[in-house]
C-alpha cells in the first residue's frame, strides 16, 4: 500500500493500469451519463469514442457540451459495431441493461454497467458465461468504493490500522464529488 508523504494516509485514489487507454462508448447518454460519467471521463482524459441514447434530443447538445466526445451514434448497433469502441458504459434503465450487456459481450466489448446490473439473475448467467468465453470483462459501477472516505476506511481496516471492526454506521447527507482533491497532509 502506497502512502502519502506523511506515511499516515494510504493512497486511496484509483490508478489506471499501465498501457493503452481503451476507447469508450456510452449506451444511454442521459442525465447521469452527462452529469457524472462524461465529466469524470474528461477529468481523467479518457477516450470517449462516442455516445448513443434512445432519444436523439437527449444527445443533441453532447458535441457542444463535451467536445472531446468523438461522435453521437444514430443507433446503439452502430456504436457496438465500431472497432474503436472497446469498452461500453451501459447507462440505460435497469430493465434494458441485460439486453445491452448481452449485445456488447456478443460484439466482443468490455462492459462497465451501472447498478443494478440486472433485475433477472437467471438470464444473466449465460451472458457472463459468454463473456468469460470471449475473454471480455464485465464490471458493475460501484462508484462508492472510490469515494475518499469509504476507500480510505477500507484500506485502514485492511491494514489493521484501526483494530477489529465490529460494526459500521455510515451517515451520508452530501453528494460525493466524482473527482475528489487529494488529501493534504
Amino acid at each position: 500500500m502506497r502512502t502519502h508523504r506523511s506515511q499516515l494516509v494510504p493512497e486511496y485514489r484509483p490508478r489506471f493500469p499501465e498501457g493503452e487507454r481503451l476507447g469508450i462508448g456510452i449506451l444511454g447518454c442521459g442525465a447521469i451519463a452527462q452529469g457524472a460519467h462524461l465529466p469524470a471521463y474528461a477529468n481523467y482524459d479518457l477516450d470517449v469514442v462516442g455516445v448513443w441514447s434512445r432519444t436523439a434530443a437527449t444527445t443533441a447538445a453532447v458535441p457542444e457540451r463535451f467536445p472531446f466526445v468523438g461522435q453521437v451514434y444514430a443507433t446503439a448497433e452502430d456504436l457496438l459495431r465500431d472497432p474503436q469502441v472497446q469498452v461500453v458504459d451501459i447507462a440505460t434503465r435497469p430493465e434494458q441493461r441485460l439486453q445491452w450487456l448481452a449485445a456488447a459481450v456478443s460484439a466482443g466489448k468490455h462492459v462497465l454497467a451501472q447498478k443494478p446490473l440486472t433485475t433477472d439473475l437467471v438470464s444473466l448467467a449465460p451472458v457472463l458465461t459468454d463473456a468469460e468465453r470471449r475473454a471480455v470483462r464485465v464490471a458493475v459501477n460501484q462508484n462508492g468504493r472510490w469515494a475518499p472516505a469509504w476507500r480510505l476506511a477500507t484500506l485502514l481496516v485492511a491494514a489493521g490500522a484501526i483494530g477489529e471492526v465490529v460494526g459500521v454506521t455510515h451517515l451520508h447527507d452530501k453528494r460525493c464529488h466524482p473527482s475528489p482533491a487529494p488529501v493534504s497532509t
